[in-house]
C-alpha cells in the first residue's frame, strides 16, 4: 500500500516538474524571439521594406512625410525611388542604450529618408534581458534636388534679318545681298576662309556681310571649340552643359582649359564618416554655356582608365569612384584584410579570444580573457573610432554573454572574397569583403541563424596602421567602418 502511494506521488510530482520545464522552455523561447524583435535594426529593417515597397507600387505618399516638399519635387522624389534597385540602412545619431534613434534609409547609396525611433517603454526578461519598445516616430523624406536636367536645347543664338538686294554700278550689274544676324558675342564665325568681325554690344555681336551667294553656309565656332554650320535664316541652338565628376578624376576636350569652368566642388554625402581619416574626393562641378554641342569629353577616372559615360539631358553626373576587381598586392595583403572583418565577426559570436592573428587559426582551449576579447580585436580597429565605441559597448552589453553555446570547424569560413577596391588616398583605401561563418552545435549539426549561416558582405574602409612594425600579431592596415552591402529582393 506504502509503494503504490509513493508511486502515484512520484508520477504526480514528476508531471508537474514536466509541465514546469515545458511552460519554463515556452517562456524562455517567447522570450527570445521577442528581445530578438524588439531590436531597433529589426524595426528599421521592416520599415525600409515597406518603403521600398511602396516606392515600387507608388504609394510613399502614405508612409512617408513629403510635406516640406514642393510639388514638383515630391514628383521627382516618387519617381527616383521607384528605379531604385538596393537598399541599405545605417544609424545615423544614437546608439542601442538610448531611448532615441535616428536612421538613414538609403536607395541606390542616396539617403532617402529618415527614420526617427523613439522608446516609449522598456521591461526586464528572465531577469536580464532589457526589452525596449521601439516605435517608429516620423519618416521624413530626404530629396537632393538633382542638377536641373533639360533634353530640349537651353537657348536660341541667331536673330536674323531679311537679306536685302543691293545692286552695284558697272557695265555689268551683280546682285549681291546684305546679310544681317546676332550672335553671342563668345561665338567666332567663319565663311570659307575668312573670319568675319562685328559689332559687340551687351553681350551679343552684329555681323553683316554683303554676298552674292543666295544660300550661305557659315561655320560658328563656341568658346569651346564645337564648330556648327549655320545656314542663314535658319535656328541655331545652344545647349547650356554640366559636368559633375569626382576631384580625383580628370576631364579634357581638346586643348581647352576647362578649369575655367569649375563652378563649385562639394562634400560627397557618403564620405561623410571617412572624413576623419582620409582627405576625401569631392563632386567637382563643371559648366558650359552656351555649347553649340553635347561635347565628346574625355574622362580619366581615379584608376587611371578613361571612363565611359552617357548623358542624361544636357548633364554628365559621376559619382562613384572606380574600382579595381581584386586588391593590388603592392598595396596590402588579402588574405590579411579578410582576417581583420572574419575577427569580426568572431568578436560578435564570442570567438574572437580562439583566433590565432599572426597564423589564422583556431585554437579551442584557449581561456576566455575577462574583457570577452576586446583587446584582441582592438588590435585591428583604429582608435578612438566609431567602430571601436560599438566594440567597446557590445563587449560590456547583456548580448555578448547572451550567445548560443557552439563551436568552431577547423574551416570555418567558406565563400571568402575580396573584391572591388578602391584607393582614396596611400592611407586609406575601400573593399567589398564577403565570406559565410558555419558555427556547430553541441550534438555535431550545424548552428544556423534564421535558417541561415552567419553571413556578411560589407564595404569595408581600412586605415594605414602608423605604428606598423611587421612584428607578430600587428596589421599593417586597420578596420575603421564596415558598410552593409543590402541587395534588393529582385537582384
Amino acid at each position: 500500500m506504502n509503494k503504490t502511494r509513493f508511486w502515484n506521488a512520484y508520477k504526480i510530482i514528476a508531471g508537474i516538474a514536466l509541465l514546469l520545464g515545458i511552460v519554463v522552455l515556452a517562456y524562455v523561447e517567447k522570450s527570445l524571439i521577442t528581445y530578438e524583435k524588439a531590436q531597433p535594426e529589426k524595426v528599421v529593417e521592416a520599415e525600409m521594406k515597406v518603403l521600398a515597397k511602396a516606392a515600387k507600387e507608388g504609394t510613399l505618399n502614405r508612409s512617408v512625410d513629403m510635406s516640406h516638399l514642393s510639388e514638383q519635387d515630391r514628383k521627382d522624389y516618387v519617381t527616383g525611388l521607384s528605379r531604385a534597385k538596393n537598399w541599405r540602412y545605417e544609424i545615423l545619431s544614437g546608439s542601442y542604450s538610448e531611448t532615441g534613434q535616428v536612421y538613414g534609409i538609403y536607395a541606390d547609396d542616396k539617403i532617402a529618408a529618415k527614420v526617427e525611433l523613439s522608446c516609449d517603454s522598456s521591461k526586464i526578461l528572465m531577469v536580464i534581458l532589457t526589452v525596449n519598445d521601439w516605435k517608429i516616430g516620423n519618416v521624413s523624406a530626404v530629396y537632393e534636388k538633382p542638377v536641373d536636367i533639360t533634353a530640349e536645347p537651353t537657348g536660341v543664338a541667331a536673330v536674323t534679318e531679311t537679306p536685302t538686294p543691293t545692286p552695284t554700278t558697272g557695265e555689268i550689274v551683280i546682285e549681291k545681298y546684305r546679310y544681317t544676324f546676332y550672335l553671342p558675342e563668345e561665338y567666332s564665325v567663319r565663311l570659307g576662309d575668312t573670319v568675319l568681325t562685328g559689332e559687340s554690344t551687351d553681350g551679343v555681336t552684329k555681323y553683316v556681310a554683303d554676298l552674292s551667294d543666295t544660300e550661305p553656309v557659315f561655320a560658328v565656332t563656341d568658346p569651346y571649340g564645337s564648330e556648327v554650320e549655320y545656314a542663314f535664316g535658319s535656328t541655331l541652338v545652344y545647349y547650356d552643359i554640366k559636368v559633375n565628376i569626382p576631384s580625383n578624376f580628370a576631364i579634357s576636350y581638346g586643348d581647352a582649359d576647362l578649369e575655367q569652368y569649375v563652378t563649385a566642388e562639394t562634400d560627397i554625402p557618403d564620405y561623410e564618416y571617412c572624413l576623419e581619416y582620409a582627405d576625401m574626393p569631392k563632386l567637382k562641378s563643371y559648366e558650359f554655356p552656351k555649347s553649340l554641342t553635347h561635347p565628346e569629353f574625355v574622362i580619366i577616372d581615379n584608376t587611371g582608365a578613361t571612363l565611359d559615360y552617357t548623358y542624361d539631358g544636357d548633364v554628365i553626373d559621376i559619382r562613384k569612384q572606380s574600382a579595381f576587381n581584386e586588391v593590388p598586392t603592392e598595396v596590402a595583403d588579402t588574405a590579411e584584410l579578410l582576417r581583420s572583418v572574419e575577427m569580426w565577426s568572431l568578436f560578435l559570436t564570442g570567438d574572437v579570444y580562439k583566433y590565432d592573428l599572426l597564423t589564422g587559426t583556431f585554437n579551442g582551449n584557449a581561456g576566455e580573457p575577462s574583457d570577452r576579447g576586446l583587446s584582441i580585436i582592438k588590435r585591428v580597429l583604429v582608435p578612438d573610432s566609431y567602430l571601436e565605441s560599438v566594440a567597446v559597448k557590445y563587449s560590456k552589453s547583456v548580448d555578448i554573454t547572451f550567445i548560443s553555446r557552439h563551436t568552431l570547424p577547423k574551416e570555418a569560413f567558406t565563400k571568402e572574397s575580396v573584391r572591388n577596391f578602391v584607393m582614396y588616398s596611400d592611407d586609406f583605401f575601400s573593399c567589398e569583403i564577403g565570406f559565410e561563418k558555419t558555427m556547430l552545435k553541441t550534438d555535431g549539426s550545424e548552428f544556423l541563424i534564421n535558417g541561415e549561416r552567419d553571413k556578411m558582405n560589407c564595404v569595408c574602409y581600412f586605415v594605414r596602421n602608423k605604428d606598423y612594425t611587421g612584428e607578430s600579431g600587428t596589421y599593417m592596415w586597420r578596420l575603421a567602418e564596415l558598410r552593409d552591402i543590402i541587395e534588393s529582393e529582385d537582384n
